[in-house]
């Protein structure tokens, strides 16, 4: 299965606190930080939401974009390294059997 997100397109502005809501995050302020200091590296853009000043929108740069469609791509090929050789039916029970307790 492929993620894809659309912070992670280039351009794609979003509200800060959207961000922080549906990735599961609940500092506000630790996400702020990181997203400064992605700020500083060139890997996001932030702007003042034009219909409220108090919020942010982010958005990916191209660099940041193509930075996390290479971790992407990493991160599924360990997966699929991971579980190359497991048995999808055991594996759904002992995913099943973690989900229960």
């Amino acid at each position: 299965m492929r993620f894809e997100h659309s912070a992670l397109r280039e351009g794609d502005r979003t509200r800060v606190t959207h961000r922080v809501t549906i990735s599961g995050l609940t500092d506000p302020m630790m996400t702020s930080q990181v997203l400064r200091a992605l700020e500083r590296r060139g890997l996001v853009s932030r702007s003042r939401d034009p219909r409220d000043g108090r919020a942010w929108r982010v958005a990916s740069t191209a660099p940041g974009a193509r930075l996390a469609a290479q971790a992407i791509e990493m991160v599924e090929a360990a997966d699929r390294a991971f579980f190359a050789g497991a048995d999808p039916r055991e594996l759904m029970r002992t995913l099943r059997s973690l989900a229960s307790t």
